[in-house]
């Protein structure tokens, strides 16, 4: 698809990506159904009114997680943008099944799909006193200490990406060491002055000669010595006299590049260097792609500018609060000498996509009580306490499938699945339930500005403005 390939490492992140958004789907559509059979008798008409009530968040939600995937089509790095499509055809699949399939099912079963608690029409549910009617309780009597509080909080967690290792050097990006790394240490101990990784170069056949000369007299070069030649070009093989990866290796091969006009300097250093370099100019060009699309799905789903914001800048602080986490425990707890260079952007991508989702279960359900009506804090705490159980037990899900890729072999998976899962957490118990929840009581009507909830009621407005709008 989009002329991409689908790495292993792409397929594995579609998988556990489809079970993620999936569960998270059918939990917010069966909250919702089973709350309208206490309203409606029939389930063919309870999940009619419970599809128009969700369903515009659960389509939003799946805009952005498509949207955001997408985004990696801009990156130049084919690992990151294959992921892209492959990502958006599993989520949009999943989305599909949630909103066709699973409805018929419940609607085919009846009530006793929910059996031993069925919901009877007309019952009304147990009242009882809710972890989350407690936070947002909290939330209620401070709202700006506990909003000042949260962001101080990720704020310091965030400063622990100042502790991430640096880049992930190729005999380190196994959990486990395999043979062929044993080798190479064992070459480097019995060689230890010169590397045991040779650099590549690639020389016109009639420069090869002087190439070789300016080799062997450039610093840190061991030696060099010419290899196969065929088609107008000679191979140069060249061993460094610093480790492999090294600081002082990555100099060599940098001068060598600015020395060898016309030749080409290869060779898995290389490589590594062309992939940090790589990964860096992907970041820069797909984060504001991935900030801008989410942006003006929010937009248009809520009416809202301010909302928006609060939602995005609470999935990047929880993102770099996840990543500082990441910087405390990789090397002291996992023993990791590096991080892989495309976990930022990976991370990012993922985190700001499937973050956002319970912003939306959540500011939709509060914007549906604000139009029918409710006080601006009450439409904060009633969202909350409606929406919290659904978000937790999307959240706990989320991040159960995410955490299987720490059990991979790989260490950029494992770095990646890690930064994920405690993202989903913080947002799930932290950000979504106090943060945004606290933001909104402090801001009240303003959350909603410049949009028709934003107005005091009785304030003047056009009369195409004024009337009602279903949900």
């Amino acid at each position: 698809t989009f002329g991409t390939a689908a790495s292993g490492q792409s397929s594995d992140i579609m998988t556990i990506l489809v079970f993620g958004v999936g569960t998270d789907y059918a939990l917010l559509l069966v909250s919702r159904y089973r709350a309208e059979l206490r309203r409606i008798e029939r389930p063919y008409d309870a999940m009619l009114a419970a599809l128009r009530g969700c369903g515009p968040a659960v389509l939003a939600s799946s805009g952005t997680v498509a949207a955001g995937l997408l985004c990696l089509l801009a990156a130049d790095l084919n690992s990151s943008r294959g992921m892209g499509p492959l990502g958006t055809v599993g989520v949009l699949c999943a989305l599909a099944a949630m909103l066709t399939l699973l409805p018929a099912l419940l609607v085919l079963l009846g009530r006793r799909v929910f059996w031993p608690l069925v919901p009877r029409h007309g019952s009304t549910p147990k009242a009882r006193r809710s972890l989350f009617a407690a936070m947002g309780g909290s939330a209620e009597r401070r709202p700006r200490t506990v909003l000042v509080g949260g962001a101080v909080l990720l704020g310091a967690l965030a400063l622990g990406t100042f502790a991430l290792p640096g880049n992930l050097k190729q005999e380190d990006s196994f959990t486990t060491r395999p043979d062929a790394i044993a080798a190479m240490e064992t070459l480097a101990g019995a060689y230890p002055e010169s590397g045991t990784q040779p650099i590549s170069v690639i020389s016109p056949t009639g420069r090869a000669e002087a190439a070789l000369t300016e080799i062997r007299a450039t610093k840190g070069v061991e030696s060099a010595e010419a290899g196969r030649s065929g088609g107008g070009w000679t191979e140069l093989t060249v061993l460094a006299s610093a480790p492999p990866q090294s600081a002082a290796e990555n100099a060599t091969i940098e001068t060598l590049r600015d020395k060898l006009d016309g030749s080409y300097v290869g060779g898995p250093s290389a490589e590594q260097i062309d992939l940090e370099d790589t990964n860096a100019r992907d970041t820069a060009i797909v984060v504001p792609l991935v900030l801008l699309s989410v942006l003006l799905i929010l937009t248009v789903l809520l009416r809202s500018l301010v909302a928006p914001l609060i939602l995005v800048a609470a999935v990047v602080a929880v993102w770099g609060a996840a990543l500082g986490i990441g910087g405390l425990v990789f090397d002291p707890l996992f023993g990791f000498e590096g991080t892989d260079p495309g976990l930022g952007l990976l991370s990012f991508v993922f985190l700001v996509a499937l973050g956002v989702d319970y912003g939306i279960f959540l500011m939709h359900r509060m914007r549906e009580e604000s139009l029918n009506g409710a006080e601006p804090t009450a439409a904060a705490l009633s969202a909350l306490r409606t929406t919290g159980g659904v978000i937790a037990s999307a959240g706990l899900v989320l991040a159960a499938t995410f955490a299987v890729l720490t059990s991979m072999p790989m260490v950029q998976l494992v770095e990646l699945g890690f930064v994920i899962a405690v993202g989903v957490l913080l947002d799930t118990f932290l950000v979504r339930t106090y943060l945004v929840t606290s933001a909104s009581v402090a801001l009240r009507r303003r959350v909603w500005w410049p949009g028709r909830l934003s107005r005091e009621p009785g304030r003047s407005a056009p009369d195409d403005v004024r009337k009602p709008v279903g949900v």
